[in-house]
């Protein structure tokens, strides 16, 4: 099991040290909301590279909190019996706990409040459902400008998402695993052109404009990014076919959404804010298997990129901000459909500062989903299932 975490620190594994203001200082454990983990393995050999050894009953990773202060998702339980996983069980805690008591107190126009709820995963989500529950609760629309750069935002998540999960599954595959992640840094690049500094940060629309140099030096960069995912081809992947099955019924009773969902025929009709629209998998292709789910998201990365360049060349003009509106006090809910899943953000709000926060991200559905899609899965292949899942651990972690 340990070898299977440190091949996906992406997937698995939190880090304190992003999320942290003070990395590595001991603080106070009723203050202290780090992370650190910690494996117990009753595991006598590992069956990496396609070996039969003997294997204990049971094989136990927990992620805890630092002197046992807040909890959060992290004990994963695995039952294997020879070389093939008979049973999975996550526990999950409490969700974002840090960065929700540090938001109360702060006013609604302060970018310390979408500074924090942008240390959980992926950023610009979460920032951009906060912004949606304000505006909500003021009663205001963001200009054509700003949604259209908001969408652009999302679909380049959609891109970044898919080239991680194309990395961290392509274990078995080196050659896809070095072009997904060579790729990484073009589309990085393309998405801090948009949200570059606090852009997201604001309510009623954006903190800063795109301006024509940077558009088109963000459409000079779409070419080459389109080129290389054209280039991925899921062809040394075709093992994980039939493979981590998860069935419909089991992902509609979790609330799964997003690619997950799709790809095994559940279509993506949750009420939200925002939406990111996706692929919608082939007559025959929406059989829920790990090959199923690398499918949908690499058909999304090339659905949401073509988006991007069209958006960006008919960007329609006029202001990116709402003026001269107030935030009442309130309680609003906001909820946007990114291509994981759904971002949920509830705000409370009181004499203009926020009373309460709370984050709510799509690994919620998708952990409570997983352990069926590993049952019977071959210990070699539990890594891949996983990663297929494109879960960010440290989207629970507080």
């Amino acid at each position: 099991m340990r070898s299977i975490l440190e091949h996906l620190p992406h997937v698995l594994l939190p880090d304190p040290a992003r999320e942290s203001d003070d990395p590595g200082v001991p603080r106070d454990p009723l203050e202290d909301d780090l992370v650190r983990p910690a494996a117990e393995e009753d595991l006598a050999r590992s069956a990496a590279r396609g070996r039969r050894s003997p294997l204990a009953r049971h094989v136990l990773h927990v992620v805890e909190p630092v002197d046992g202060a807040l909890p959060l998702c992290a004990r994963a339980r695995l039952s294997v019996e020879g070389v093939r996983v008979t049973d999975a069980h996550f526990d999950t805690g409490f969700l974002h706990q840090g960065l929700e008591r540090r938001a109360v107190g702060l006013a609604v126009d302060d970018v310390a409040v979408w500074r924090l709820v942008g240390r959980a995963e992926p950023p610009p989500l979460p920032q951009l459902a906060l912004s949606l529950a304000l505006e909500r609760l003021a009663g205001v629309t963001a200009p054509e400008r700003a949604r259209a750069l908001r969408g652009v935002v999302v679909d380049l998540v959609a891109v970044q998402e898919a080239l991680y999960v194309l990395g961290d599954t392509a274990l078995r595959a080196p050659r896809l695993r070095r072009a997904a992640r060579a790729l990484v840094h073009d589309v990085d690049a393309l998405l801090q052109g948009v949200v570059e500094g606090d852009t997201l940060a604001a309510t009623g629309g954006l903190r800063r404009d795109l301006h024509a140099d940077e558009r088109t030096a963000l459409l000079r960069l779409l070419p080459a990014a389109e080129r290389g995912l054209a280039r991925l081809e899921l062809a040394e992947l075709a093992d994980l076919a039939g493979v981590g099955l998860l069935p419909c019924a089991i992902a509609r009773s979790a609330g799964v959404d997003g690619f997950v969902g799709r790809a095994g025929g559940l279509a993506d009709d949750t009420p939200c804010d925002q939406a990111f629209e996706g692929s919608a998998p082939g007559e025959g292709q929406a059989t829920g298997c790990a090959h199923a789910r690398l499918r949908t998201r690499l058909a999304d990365a090339a659905l949401a990129l073509q988006r991007v360049a069209t958006t960006l060349r008919e960007l329609p003009d006029g202001p990116v901000r709402r003026a001269e509106f107030t935030i009442p006090a309130g309680i609003a809910h906001a909820v946007v459909r990114g291509p994981s899943g759904s971002w949920s953000v509830l705000v409370a709000v009181e004499q203009g500062r926020l009373q309460r926060l709370r984050l709510r991200p799509p690994e919620v559905a998708t952990i409570a989903a997983l352990p069926r899609a590993l049952d019977g899965v071959a210990l070699d292949d539990v890594a891949a299932v996983v990663a297929s899942f494109g879960l960010r651990m440290t989207a629970l972690d507080r």
